[in-house]
């Protein structure tokens, strides 16, 4: 605990640095209430559907679905079948050469409890820039850079982005990700007939080829393919578009000193 508390005070005091003028009420409360500070109002979402497992942060205009227009996603629709495209060859080249794929993880690096099933994932950007993952970055840019270049122009993108492939009789069972500073895109590259969707909060969405779906992933949700063929849509992380360059900036060096830059749900 006292770890956790010196590297959001470091990351506070690194936010301080870029933005000397830092007077912001809305993180600096939400820093407190990261600390436990004595005093610091405990305040919890108002719908039942939202419960983040890790962090609830305060101030930040909450709904289940966002409509694409507020995250500014026309960019990436208009490149929506390059992006088909790019994704077509990749899988031709993979299978010619008896390509295997990474498994979905969460952010501890673990198979979730909730997922039963087949469930596959192609990097297209990564936050981190390790040099681990020198050989995943060289590969992905070699294979999308149209689908990178048109995440990249994206105003509010949060430097993550992959396919999903899931296959038949997959279901990602309901859940919550860790906090509400970030929403989840999902653009349609492959979409099955039948039994297949996205569920967020109470309302049902099935996905469609080369348009978006936004989401905060904070609220309760689960996604199903009970049809008979693959599905594949690019999932892409953009910031809360309320929140300003001092909370990105707090939010993504906290991450980075605790080790959870690959963690897409603050």
């Amino acid at each position: 605990m006292q770890d956790k508390r010196n590297e959001i005070l470091t990351a506070l005091n690194e936010t301080k640095k870029l933005f000397p003028s830092l007077s912001d009420k809305r993180l600096i409360e939400n820093v407190e209430r990261l600390l436990n500070e004595p005093g610091a109002r405990d305040v919890k979402p108002t719908s039942f559907f939202q419960q983040p497992t890790l962090h609830f942060y305060h101030g930040l205009e909450s709904q289940p679905f966002l409509n694409k227009e507020s995250l500014n996603l026309q960019g990436l629709i208009d490149s929506a079948d390059l992006v088909r495209a790019e994704f077509g060859l990749f899988m031709s080249k993979s299978r010619q050469k008896n390509g295997r794929f990474d498994v979905f993880r969460d952010g501890s690096g673990k198979v979730p409890e909730y997922l039963s099933g087949p469930l596959n994932v192609v990097d297209v950007i990564s936050p981190s820039d390790t040099p681990g993952k020198a050989a995943d970055s060289k590969l992905s840019e070699e294979f999308f850079p149209h689908t990178r270049a048109a995440l990249m122009k994206c105003v509010g993108f949060a430097n993550s982005a992959f396919f999903s492939l899931m296959h038949p009789g997959t279901h990602l069972k309901p859940h919550y990700s860790e906090s509400n500073v970030r929403y989840t895109v999902h653009l349609g590259v492959q979409i099955p007939n039948g039994d297949c969707f996205l569920r967020v909060a109470e309302e049902k969405r099935k996905w469609n080829v080369g348009k978006t779906l936004a989401f905060d992933g904070s609220y309760l949700h689960e996604a199903w393919n009970f049809s008979d063929h693959l599905r594949v849509i690019l999932i892409a992380n953009f910031w809360h578009p309320d929140l300003n360059d001092a909370e990105k900036y707090f939010i993504e060096t906290f991450d980075s000193r605790i080790n959870r830059s690959d963690v897409h749900n603050w």
